[in-house]
């Protein structure tokens, strides 16, 4: 199985689980003489059993990606890191040059003028930069995750 593959395991067995906790939540007091229940038991056996089978494959998604070198040198993990770094940086620069582009700067005569303080053309210019080292480490995580065997 590739790491892709895991990962996509991984989210599948995230909603089964939520699914299975609403289940058993629907089904720990019914009406009496209600034959559509499920066995609440049954299913907490079976949210444990996924539960344990999503630990197992979240460990071994660590490791590997812990231990599997992109080419720039980092592990997939510190990559992860360094594209997360870089969306909240993305985050920070979007919400200015919204800001900027919102605002309705015509002003009439007794109204205060509005000043902008930062420069939108290095702040456009900063965000486009970060947006395709962004989309580089990206693709070089997404490259690793389906070429590399989880065990």
């Amino acid at each position: 199985m590739k790491l892709g593959e895991a990962l996509l395991k991984k989210d599948e067995y995230i909603k089964k689980i939520d699914n299975l906790k609403k289940r058993v939540k629907n089904n720990v007091v019914v009406k009496e003489d209600n034959e559509n229940n499920e066995d609440p038991n049954d299913l907490i056996k079976e949210y444990i059993e996924t539960n344990n089978e999503l630990s197992d494959l979240i460990v071994k998604i660590s490791n590997k990606e812990h231990t599997t070198k992109l080419e720039i040198g980092v592990s997939i993990s510190e990559a992860i890191d360094i594209r997360d770094k870089l969306s909240r940086e993305m985050d920070i620069y979007k919400s200015v040059l919204k800001e900027v582009n919102s605002k309705d700067f015509r002003t009439a005569k007794n109204e205060v003028k509005m000043t902008v303080l930062v420069n939108v053309k290095e702040m456009q210019k900063e965000f486009d930069k970060l947006s395709k080292a962004f989309n580089d480490i990206d693709i070089m995580i997404q490259s690793a995750n389906w070429n590399t065997d989880l065990q």
